[in-house]
C-alpha cells in the first residue's frame, strides 16, 4: 500500500476542499497515484487537515471511503472546468446530490459567523465544496500548469502557475531547457 505520512507539502491549495480533491494525483495531467488507499488512509488525512479532531472517533468505513472517491472526482471535475473558465452542466449534475444531502444533515456549529458541519466526514466535505462556490475566493482558483492539483492562487498578482514552484515548476523548467538544446522530443 502507498500510505504515507501527510505533511505540509499535501496542503498547498487553500482550502480543505481543493486539498481533498488533491489526494491524488501525479507528475502529469493523469490522476493515477492514489494516495487515499483505505478508510485509515481517509482519516489521517482528514486529521492531519484537520477536519475532524483527535477525540472524534473517525473510524471511515470502506463503503464510505467509495462514496468520498467518487464524490472527489465529480468535484474536481467540476472545480477543474471552472479553473479553466467552462461551465461543465455535467459534473454539477453529478455532484449537487452529495452537495444537497450535506446540507440537509448539516447544523449550524457557531452562529458567528455563520458556520456548517456535518456529523461525518464526507458530508463535511461537500460543506466544504459548497462553501468554496459560495464565496469570492472561487475567482482564484487555478489548475497546476503541469499537474492535475487545485489550488487559490492568493498571490497579489495572480500569476501563479504551479502548484508548488520547487516540484511543478521546476520539472517545467528543465523540460523547457531540454527543449531548447535539443529540439522538440521526437513524436
Amino acid at each position: 500500500m502507498d500510505r504515507r505520512p501527510w505533511t505540509e507539502h499535501d496542503f498547498i491549495a487553500g482550502d480543505p476542499c481543493l486539498d481533498f480533491l488533491n489526494t491524488i494525483g501525479d507528475t502529469g495531467k493523469t490522476r493515477t497515484q492514489e494516495h487515499l488507499v483505505d478508510a485509515q488512509a481517509l482519516d489521517d488525512w482528514a486529521l492531519a487537515r484537520g477536519l475532524i479532531s483527535p477525540d472524534e472517533a473517525p473510524a471511515s468505513s470502506s463503503r464510505e471511503l467509495a462514496a468520498v472517491l467518487t464524490m472527489r472526482e465529480g468535484l474536481h471535475a467540476l472545480f477543474a472546468s471552472i479553473a479553466r473558465g467552462e461551465a461543465n452542466a455535467l459534473a454539477w449534475e453529478v455532484v449537487r446530490g452529495d452537495l444537497a444531502a450535506a446540507l440537509a444533515v448539516s447544523q449550524l456549529a457557531k452562529p458567528s459567523p455563520a458556520m456548517l458541519t456535518a456529523p461525518r466526514l464526507p458530508e463535511r466535505l461537500a460543506l466544504a465544496a459548497l462553501a468554496l462556490l459560495h464565496d469570492g475566493r472561487v475567482a482564484r482558483l487555478k489548475e497546476c500548469g503541469r499537474c492535475s492539483w487545485l489550488f487559490l492562487d492568493q498571490s497579489k498578482a495572480r500569476r501563479r502557475r504551479w502548484c508548488r514552484t520547487e516540484v511543478c515548476g521546476n520539472r517545467a523548467r528543465v523540460e523547457r531547457h531540454y527543449r531548447k538544446r535539443h529540439g522538440p522530443e521526437p513524436p
